[in-house]
């Protein structure tokens, strides 16, 4: 049955739209998870990013300079979001279920705000979500349907170059015959991410077999390849009211630009999709990485 689940976070209230998933009805994003409550809350409760001792990190780190100076025209590079804050901001979130962190972007001042996910019966409580919770304009949130894997992710979302920020919540669990699965997210992600993008990703810390071999180490060691990260610190995160008592990790990640030691394919599986399955269309040979400009 449907119910009504109430959020709130740095004086935002925001009321989803959920289901129980359970025997007959396995879609995993029709409930609210801890790390989109993780995320969101941290989010509507950090005062600017740069408060944010890990997206400081990240955004300044060693080759940022060079990196943003041959960025695009007309668009000012990621590193900005330090002064300007999320002001102006294109953001797309993977995965996102009930869409809380996408709802929370919106309302913290990000221009666009395309929440996503490949599963039907979550995109229909998805785009519920955030036709309820929409921001003042001129913000625009929606929602937007995106297997994980398909050949054009950008057209999927509706824009035409990788959005300033991309947010992802606990898109990673299984085991690893799961692989092919999480090998089409991490395509998604390279196709969404370029220098000005900056990729915040919540996690549950997982424990027993899934920790010491599942998917997470596994997804992890595929970012890094691709990707500088720094960790969000407990005691940042614990100054965010409910998120103390989280059992959750979030990441800040940057493309790394592609040179020596950066992968320009990542290899393809069996398939993609989202957290439901596959895409058969989606190419199983692997794609070649656009440079990261």
């Amino acid at each position: 049955d449907d119910e009504e689940e109430g959020g709130e976070g740095g004086g935002l209230q925001v009321r989803l739209q959920s289901r129980a998933p359970g025997r007959h009805l396995k879609h995993t994003g029709v409930a609210a998870w801890e790390a989109s409550v993780t995320l969101g809350q941290w989010l509507s409760g950090l005062p600017s990013p740069q408060a944010s001792s890990a997206l400081r990190a990240v955004l300044k780190s060693k080759g940022s300079a060079e990196v943003f100076e041959k960025g695009g025209k007309g668009k000012p590079p990621v590193l900005d979001i330090l002064k300007t804050g999320w002001a102006g901001v294109i953001c797309v979130e993977l995965g996102a279920g009930l869409g809380l962190p996408s709802i929370v972007a919106a309302h913290r001042g990000c221009a666009l705000v395309v929440a996503t996910d490949g599963d039907v019966p979550t995109l229909e409580l998805l785009t519920a979500n955030c036709a309820a919770n929409s921001p003042p304009l001129p913000a625009l949130l929606r929602a937007a349907e995106l297997r994980w894997g398909v050949e054009d992710a950008l057209s999927a979302c509706g824009i035409t170059v990788p959005p300033d920020l991309l947010l992802a919540a606990d898109v990673v669990y299984g085991q690893e015959d799961a692989e092919p699965v999480w090998r089409a997210l991490l395509d998604s992600m390279l196709q969404l991410t370029g220098a000005r993008t900056l990729v915040l990703q919540a996690q549950v810390q997982r424990f027993g077999r899934e920790a010491a071999d599942g998917c997470e180490p596994r997804f992890r060691a595929m970012l890094a390849d691709y990707f500088e990260s720094a960790q969000v610190s407990p005691d940042e995160l614990a100054a965010t009211g409910d998120v103390a008592r989280s059992n959750c990790t979030v990441h800040a990640l940057r493309r790394k630009p592609l040179g020596a030691g950066v992968p320009r394919t990542v290899a393809g599986g069996d398939g993609a999709g989202g957290e439901e399955g596959g895409d058969e269309r989606a190419r199983k040979r692997p794609r070649q990485l656009a440079r990261v400009m």
